[in-house]
């Protein structure tokens, strides 16, 4: 933290800032390797020596170094003239996950006719935004068919829409997931070769909520008694 600004002159500076109605929060957010603590002056990105001395010591409560990790954290913290701290809440959430055993699998019904070595497939992207599923045949010696390039469209919304119902009461982050089934391992039922899916991996968020404080006038007494 800064040197130059003492705590009397932060604290005398939140304390103008409030008289004049105006909200001060401590914001920040991050993780994954990346993340940040910033100032809103209502709202509104502010900076300055009593902001920036304010910013180092929400970095140093948070103490989440270079926000390495596959965790995310975000929260705000308001002055509270009175008590002079800013009081708020960090949210932390870490990816966790599960795999999920259909109660009726996916299946779909593939001519014998066609040619083909193996199916490959793609489920990724966050399930409350919008996923994507992408099917696609491989052939080892030849080429896709029209027929097939259809089939692939069909299938890749047969799958989202199974997904879609099975998974609408979950509590799911996203989805990660790319497979690949040789034709030698799917089932033959009479004249159709059957690609079935019955697990699908997925990620959850477990999400704690913990205070944080920066106390000035705590801070300012301490001081005092060090020096």
């Amino acid at each position: 933290m800064s040197e130059i600004i003492s705590i009397q002159d932060i604290i005398a500076w939140c304390d103008k800032q409030v008289e004049e109605g105006k909200l001060l929060e401590l914001c920040w957010e991050g993780g994954g390797d990346s993340g940040w603590v910033f100032f809103e002056l209502d709202g509104e990105s502010a900076d300055g020596e009593e902001i920036s001395a304010l910013v180092d010591m929400m970095y140093t409560e948070l103490d989440y170094g270079s926000w390495a990790g596959e965790f995310s954290a975000n929260g705000r913290a308001e002055y509270n003239t009175v008590t002079k701290c800013f009081d708020g809440v960090d949210y932390y959430s870490e990816d966790d996950w599960d795999t999920m055993t259909l109660k009726e699998p996916i299946k779909m019904f593939i001519p014998k006719a066609f040619g083909f070595d193996s199916i490959e497939y793609q489920i990724s992207g966050n399930f409350e935004d919008e996923f994507t599923v992408d099917v696609s045949f491989n052939i080892v010696n030849g080429f896709i068919t029209p027929e097939l390039r259809v089939l692939e469209e069909e299938m890749s919304e047969h799958i989202k829409s199974k997904m879609t119902d099975a998974f609408s009461k979950i509590d799911v982050n996203y989805f990660n997931e790319h497979k690949l089934i040789e034709r030698l391992e799917m089932k033959t039922v009479n004249d159709s070769i059957v690609f079935q899916i019955e697990l699908i991996d997925y990620s959850t968020y477990e999400t704690s909520e913990n205070d944080i404080c920066i106390d000035l006038q705590e801070i300012l007494e301490t001081r005092k008694e060090n020096e």
